[in-house]
């Protein structure tokens, strides 16, 4: 016998017969489950991925299709198709592009129970032959499952799709649910979900350096906990969290005492309100373990003008994982700076060299690209060019006369790792088209000869870079005999 329930303001009743016992089910979310009898929960909360990709994935017998799935939180498999925020998502691999098919919103979520086996069913939003594409998923109990599996069964019908998670998360009593708030704490840098642990932002506080993202028509600034100065004078920004330029006029978008912390499909909003109350920022934390160094932050979405979004994607929105508090590198000159806990001074005095700068080579789907850097001094790279004159960083496009300015000397910063305080980003602003560029100091004792690699560029115009050197490293600060003041030596090749 088979009963099935749907979700309804996320709480349902079901009574299920085995023989003679009688067996209560709630359904508290789209991936979990309540035994009423015992009071035991199932929950694939544990398996849930919260930086928006999938957590499992299998194929098909053919290994024509990968079928991704992210139990509780929806996931991009590819943005602007059809498999943008889902549950599961069918790729089609043997099509070029690659085809993506949804098989299911978390919201559509429907626990069934048949022959003591537990069972998701999705329900996607491709009508397929006059009908929906469905996935199936069985639940399969195995505590030995650490790491779970997804398994593709059989396409038992047209457009039915039948898959098995082994996980020990498919066990009731063993995983705990996604959190559904998230409690400001002290000072609104940080708040505690309800499974008591800890997204703690105070790290990315750096307001020498605060984050800045870029639009067609505007640039925005951000520094979370305290406020920052942004502009001129009385025309500019004044002790606010989030100012936004445009055109000359500077608009204050939220200030650190009015921060309010939700969470929304499993995703903790971080929302700033300036202080006349007409302006509005909600900022998508994003754990991502892969942004240790330097956040990044990009537009979302449509703007209004009350209201701006954001997506902040760092290992510190991961719950417990920056405590610290922040460590910023305070400028002394365009190429170097002293960390102000007392680990010394970064400088890249000894690889200036602006006959000589260095290179590194990239590119994309359309061009292939040779990039000049030199820290300290300002420099024009060897091949005709209009752009870059004067510049810290240039881009060509190889095989041809265009070039493009990165970033000017005089706009050198400089932001301390939220990870690890001997890692160093410097950023540069005032390219064409509003390019920029960010070079991570790596840290090598051992690297005699530096060396600048190309990363990636993310968002658009924001090119990443990383020197690896000797000189990458923070040194003890220099002192003249009988000088309680710190000097930095400065030696030019």
């Amino acid at each position: 016998m088979t009963l099935t329930f749907k979700m309804s303001f996320r709480v349902l009743l079901v009574m299920v017969f085995a023989g003679c016992a009688l067996t209560d089910f709630v359904q508290l979310d789209s991936c979990s489950l309540r035994d009423t009898t015992t009071n035991e929960i199932l929950s694939l909360g544990g398996l849930a991925k919260k930086d928006k990709t999938a957590a499992v994935s299998a194929k098909d017998s053919t290994g024509q299709y990968d079928y991704l799935y992210n139990p509780c939180l929806s996931f991009t498999a590819e943005p602007s198709t059809q498999c943008d925020n889902v549950a599961m998502c069918q790729e089609d691999t043997g099509h070029q592009p690659i085809r993506y098919y949804n098989l299911g919103n978390q919201s559509t979520a429907t626990f069934l129970f048949e022959n003591n086996y537990h069972y998701i069913q999705y329900t996607g939003s491709e009508i397929f032959e006059g009908g929906h594409r469905t996935a199936i998923v069985q639940l399969l109990c195995d505590e030995t499952a650490v790491e779970p599996k997804l398994l593709f069964i059989s396409e038992a019908e047209k457009g039915t799709y039948r898959l098995v998670l082994q996980s020990e998360c498919a066990c009731f009593g063993k995983c705990k649910q996604v959190s559904q708030t998230c409690t400001p704490q002290s000072g609104n840098c940080a708040c505690e979900l309800d499974t008591g642990e800890l997204i703690n932002i105070r790290s990315l506080n750096q307001p020498s350096a605060p984050m800045v993202v870029k639009t067609p028509t505007s640039t925005v600034t951000l520094n979370p906990c305290t406020g920052i100065n942004v502009g001129p004078g009385a025309d500019g920004c004044r002790d606010v969290t989030v100012c936004v330029q445009n055109a000359g006029t500077y608009t204050d978008y939220g200030v650190a005492s009015r921060a309010a912390y939700t969470l929304q499909n499993g995703h903790v909003i971080l929302t700033y309100i300036s202080q006349d109350s007409s302006k509005r920022t909600n900022i998508e934390l994003v754990c991502d373990p892969g942004q240790r160094h330097y956040p990044l932050v990009t537009i979302q979405g449509q703007q209004t003008p009350s209201e701006i979004n954001l997506e902040l994607r760092s290992v510190c929105a991961c719950p417990n994982a920056c405590f610290s508090p922040p460590v910023n590198c305070d400028r002394i000159d365009d190429c170097s700076c002293r960390l102000d806990d007392g680990n010394g001074v970064f400088s890249l005095s000894n690889l200036d060299n602006p006959a000589a700068p260095f290179l590194a080579r990239g590119g994309d789907k359309w061009n292939n690209y040779t990039y000049y850097y030199n820290p300290c001094t300002p420099f024009t790279p060897p091949e005709p060019n209009d752009n870059c004159t004067a510049v810290a960083g240039c881009q060509l496009v190889d095989g041809t006369n265009y070039d493009f300015s990165i970033g000017a000397q005089n706009t050198a910063s400089f932001r301390v790792s939220t990870a690890e305080s001997d890692v160093l980003t410097m950023m540069y602003t005032g390219g064409n088209e509003d390019r920029q560029s960010f070079v991570q100091l790596q840290c090598n004792a051992t690297k005699e000869i530096p060396f600048l690699r190309y990363a990636y560029e993310e968002p658009e115009h924001s090119y990443h870079f990383v020197l690896e050197s000797k000189d990458s490293c923070p040194k003890p600060e220099m002192k003249k005999p009988g000088d309680t003041k710190s000097q930095h030596p400065r030696t030019r090749l």
